[in-house]
C-alpha cells in the first residue's frame, strides 16, 4: 500500500516537472520572438530616422524623386525678336544652344551647329561647361552645408584655414562676395585629386590689402577654391559627392566625370569654326567649384529660377547669398544689376562660354551657352538682346 502511494507521488512528481520544463521551453520560445521582433523595427525605425535627415537637408520639393527640370523640348514662337536672333545666330555660325523667356513664357528653345568632329549636332539638351557661373552652385551648396553644420556666413576663414593670412578677419562671406583679398596667379595644370588642386591654390593665396580692406572688390576664382576646401572639411565629402546630394536629384547638372566621359559631348572650337581646341583633363579639373558643372540653358535656367523663388534655398537664403555689398555687383556667383533689375553672369572655359541675364523676379531672361570662342564675346549678343526683352 505505501509502496503504491510512493509510485503514485513519484508519476505525479514527474508530471509536474515535464509541465513546468514544456512552459519553461515554451516561454523561452516567446521571449525569442518578442526580442526579434523589437530588435525588428528598432533597427528600422533607426533607418527611418536617417532617412528623414537625409531628405530634410537633401530636399525643399514634395517629391524628392521628380527632377525640377523636366520639360526641356524644342521652342520657337514666331515674333520679331525671335526670328532677328535666330538669324543672327545662324548668320553668324554659332555653335551652342539658346534659351528664350518673356513674361514668364518660353519662346526660343533651340541648338545650333556641330558639337565635334564625330558629326554630331549640338542639341537642346546638350550640356555645356557653365564655367564660372558654376560658382553660384557651390554658393548654393554652401548654403546647404553651414546651415546643416550650424555656421553662417560671418564664421572667419580662420575656422577652417588658419594659416591663411588674415584669416581671423576674413569671413566666409567675404568670399563669396570676392572681397576678402585672396589672389592666386593661376590653377595648376598637373593632374592632381580635388584635394590637391584646392590645396595647391590655398597654399599660394596671397592677401592683397587694397582689395580686403573697405570694402574693395577683385574677381578672383581662388576665393571659390577656399569655399570648395571648407565644404570639404565640414562635411567630409568631395564637391562631386555634395553635387550629388545637394543638386543632382533635383537638376541635369553634371560633374566633370559624367560630362568628359560621353562620347556625344560638344568640343570648344576655335574662332574659326573648324578647329576643335586641344584641351587638357586638367583644365576642367582644377576647376574645383569655380568652373567643373555642365547643364544645358533650359536646366540652369531652372536652377536659378528655383533659387529666386524660395524652391531651393529660401528667398532670404538667396538674397543673403547674392546681396552684395554697397556700390558692386557681384556676390554668390551672381552679377546684381539694379539699373534694369536683372541678374547676369558669365564665364568661359577653354574656348566654351556661357552667359545670362534674367530679371530679378525670375520671368524673362535669356541664357546663350556655346562651344565656340567669339569676338566680341557672346556677352554683349546676350545683354543687347535681353535689354530688348525687357522693353514694353
Amino acid at each position: 500500500m505505501v509502496v503504491n502511494e510512493m509510485r503514485l507521488n513519484q508519476s505525479k512528481q514527474k508530471k509536474r516537472r515535464r509541465r513546468i520544463l514544456l512552459v519553461a521551453v515554451i516561454g523561452v520560445f516567446f521571449l525569442l520572438v518578442l526580442a526579434l521582433n523589437q530588435s525588428g523595427p528598432r533597427q528600422e525605425a533607426g533607418k527611418s530616422k536617417t532617412t528623414s535627415k537625409k531628405t530634410s537637408t537633401k530636399a525643399t520639393f514634395k517629391d524628392s524623386k521628380k527632377f525640377r527640370d523636366n520639360g526641356n523640348r524644342p521652342t520657337y514662337v514666331q515674333g520679331p525678336l525671335v526670328n532677328q536672333m535666330d538669324q543672327e545666330l545662324k548668320s553668324n555660325g554659332f555653335k551652342g544652344s539658346v534659351l528664350v523667356v518673356k513674361n514668364g513664357q518660353i519662346v526660343l528653345n533651340r541648338a545650333y551647329g556641330k558639337a565635334n568632329q564625330s558629326g554630331d549636332k549640338n542639341k537642346i539638351t546638350t550640356t555645356y561647361p557653365l564655367a564660372s557661373i558654376t560658382k553660384n552652385i557651390t554658393g548654393v551648396m554652401l548654403v546647404k552645408v553651414l546651415h546643416d553644420h550650424g555656421y553662417n556666413f560671418e564664421t572667419k576663414v580662420s575656422k577652417f584655414y588658419p594659416n591663411l593670412p588674415h584669416a581671423d578677419t576674413v569671413t566666409v562671406k567675404d568670399l563669396v562676395d570676392m572681397t576678402s583679398g585672396y589672389t592666386v596667379d593661376r590653377f595648376s595644370q598637373k593632374n592632381l585629386s580635388e584635394e590637391a588642386y584646392i590645396n595647391d591654390v590655398v597654399k599660394r593665396s596671397t592677401y592683397q590689402p587694397q582689395y580686403g580692406e573697405n570694402g574693395k572688390w577683385r574677381y578672383s576664382a581662388a576665393n571659390y577654391m577656399i569655399v570648395s576646401g571648407i565644404l570639404r572639411k565640414l562635411s567630409h565629402k568631395s564637391y562631386d559627392e555634395l553635387l550629388a546630394e545637394y543638386i543632382q536629384p533635383y537638376y541635369h547638372v553634371e560633374n566633370n566625370p559624367q560630362f568628359l566621359s560621353n562620347s556625344h559631348r560638344p568640343v570648344a572650337y576655335k574662332l574659326d569654326g573648324q578647329h576643335p581646341i586641344d584641351a587638357p583633363k586638367a583644365a576642367f579639373y582644377s576647376e574645383v567649384g569655380t568652373g567643373n558643372t555642365y547643364a544645358t540653358p533650359y536646366t540652369y535656367y531652372k536652377v536659378l529660377t528655383d533659387e529666386i523663388n524660395g524652391k531651393l534655398i529660401s528667398k532670404a537664403q538667396f538674397r543673403a547669398l547674392t546681396h552684395p555689398i554697397p556700390g558692386k555687383q557681384y556676390a554668390g556667383g551672381v552679377y546684381t544689376f539694379q539699373s534694369n533689375n536683372a541678374y547676369g553672369g558669365h564665364g568661359t572655359l577653354v574656348g566654351f562660354e556661357s552667359s545670362y541675364r534674367i530679371s530679378q523676379d525670375g520671368k524673362t531672361g535669356i541664357f546663350l551657352f556655346s562651344n565656340q570662342m567669339s569676338q566680341p564675346a557672346n556677352e554683349a549678343l546676350t545683354i543687347r538682346y535681353f535689354n530688348d526683352l525687357m522693353k514694353p
